[in-house]
């Protein structure tokens, strides 16, 4: 179990060469909140409580950022196309709870040339990029397109799925004709059931090598119970044997998978939260995975589920210390390969995990310049010059103190916190929690 002495969870939150604590947290506090992360419920209760979360989700109506046929953004020296095809638990679980979409998106629903029209435009994107990126003699050159659910044939149809990995691929063959000797990656999304033999035999059919291929897949967290109920994810107890076998799996196409934890959950305290995102890091990487992508959540101004939550006060992005302080607990402890993630500056986003004004640029630049050094420089070298930075700060202190603030368990809390947001999300939306959204 977690809290016995010699376990990896235990080892990661107790060090007797570190005088305060991991990142000045100290160790009785680290194993309390880990502790509290695997409440003991009856399963009926389980269930009851992810029906409330999905009459929750659904009750929230959708917002009209939501329907855009694909974004970019701007992510450390690249870029990412995203085209959202909408939120593929909601026909399942009611929807996860830090998601920003319900069902398929409607734009695509309403009209089924619109998503090969996305990509033709999103496609139009990546080769000027390229042309740019072959101008400034960039060696390593990235595509990141995806949306949420790619080899989901009801979220993706097949036939636009299999066009739009032959438009990359006829990109990134151009790019290796131009410069020959350069580096060239495609980095995709998927759910992890999503996910077979086919699935990678079919990818790399169409992005044949040399060209590097690496999936995003989101576990969010390890404890059944945030996964399955506070985050409503909906995906099996045992998340950790599925992901091995995909990472097997891909391994066998030359697809790395890289998995990715949530820092930053509704329900949870900031210390819990920490605690969780320490404990997946681990096991993702433990799995196998090539990289882990550590997402710090933001607010985004799209109405959703995280937008009311932080309208009645049950939910805020972390402080941006949090991010720096389980980056460096993982680092010390051996854990690289982490992909500091929900930073990236972009018109949907409201609000981003943040310190104090002195310090919360320096830090978003600091991680800026790591996902910058992981491509221009490789991993080790970013790691150890994020190691080296002085991130510090005089809010820092006053931050520890409110993390370490003293809280009953999750499991004695839940029922009341989950009953009050119910109550000041109804009072919000001027009655009773309706399904507004039909997937």
């Amino acid at each position: 179990m977690w809290n016995q002495a010699g376990d990896k969870y235990y080892k990661a939150f107790v060090s007797k060469s570190e005088q305060h604590g991991p990142a000045g947290v100290p160790p009785d506090e680290w194993l309390a909140a880990a502790k509290s992360l695997r409440p003991e419920f009856p399963d009926d209760a389980m269930r009851g409580y992810r029906r409330r979360l999905g009459r929750l989700i659904q009750s929230v109506p959708r917002g009209a950022e939501e329907t855009v046929p694909w974004v970019h953004y701007k992510m450390g020296s690249g870029n990412m196309v995203w085209i959202p095809t909408g939120c593929a638990w909601f026909d399942e679980t009611g929807g996860c709870v830090v998601c920003d979409g319900y069902g398929k998106n409607p734009l695509f629903s309403r009209d089924p040339g619109a998503l090969d029209k996305a990509i033709d435009e999103a496609l139009a994107f990546w080769a000027e990029d390229a042309r740019k990126a072959l101008a400034a003699g960039v060696k390593h050159y990235q595509i990141i397109m995806t949306s949420a659910t790619v080899f989901d044939d009801h979220m993706f149809p097949a036939a636009s799925r299999v066009k739009m990995f032959k438009g990359i691929s006829k990109i990134l063959r151009a790019y290796l004709d131009e410069r020959p000797g350069a580096t060239t990656y495609y980095h995709f999304e998927s759910r992890l059931s999503d996910y077979n033999e086919g699935a990678f035999a079919e990818i790399r059919r169409c992005i044949p090598r040399p060209t590097q291929l690496c999936s995003s897949v989101g576990i969010e967290a390890s404890s059944p119970f945030v996964r399955n109920v506070i985050i409503n994810k909906g995906t099996s107890d045992d998340i950790m044997a599925r992901l091995k076998a995909v990472v097997e799996m891909g391994a066998r196409e030359d697809v790395g998978i890289q998995g990715n934890a949530l820092l930053g959950i509704p329900f949870l305290t900031e210390l819990e939260s920490m605690a969780s995102v320490v404990e997946t890091t681990m096991d993702i990487l433990d799995a196998g995975c090539i990289m882990a992508g550590l997402m710090t959540s933001n607010l985004k101004k799209a109405s959703y589920i995280g937008r009311y939550l932080n309208e009645i006060g049950h939910f805020n992005p972390p402080s941006i210390h949090a991010t720096v302080a389980v980056m460096r607990l993982l680092l010390d402890r051996g854990y690289g390969n982490i992909l500091p993630l929900g930073f990236t500056k972009t018109s949907l986003v409201k609000r981003f995990a943040a310190g104090c004004e002195r310090c919360t640029d320096k830090i978003a630049h600091a991680i800026d310049s790591y996902l910058i050094g992981v491509t221009s420089e490789g991993i080790p070298t970013a790691e150890e010059r994020f190691r080296r930075s002085d991130l510090d700060c005089a809010c820092r202190q006053s931050w520890l103190q409110s993390i370490t603030a003293s809280r009953e368990p999750l499991s004695d809390r839940f029922e009341s916190e989950l009953a009050e947001v119910e109550r000041k999300i109804s009072r919000l939306l001027g009655g009773g929690l309706e399904t507004k959204n039909p997937g």
